[in-house]
């Protein structure tokens, strides 16, 4: 593993757990409401796919991940 430009996430613990959500902006309300914290932007490759690093009051830290190609498509 290689340093990041994530202070918190230190070289050799940066794997990171990524959840795949039908609607990123409706997960991430949920998640902040229950008490996490989002890091950083939601980064979008425009009809790609949405991430959002998240992190949980355990200090987890984890990532929603929204497939544009799969809810533009309807499936």
């Amino acid at each position: 593993a290689q340093a990041n430009d994530r202070e918190s996430i230190k070289p050799g613990q940066n794997a990171v757990v990524a959840l795949s959500v039908e609607n990123l902006e409706q997960a991430k309300r949920e998640l902040v409401q229950k008490g996490a914290k989002t890091l950083g932007d939601v980064i979008e490759v425009p009809g790609v796919v949405k991430l959002q690093m998240v992190v949980d009051q355990d200090g987890n830290h984890f990532q929603l991940a929204e497939n544009l190609e799969t809810s533009a498509s309807g499936k």
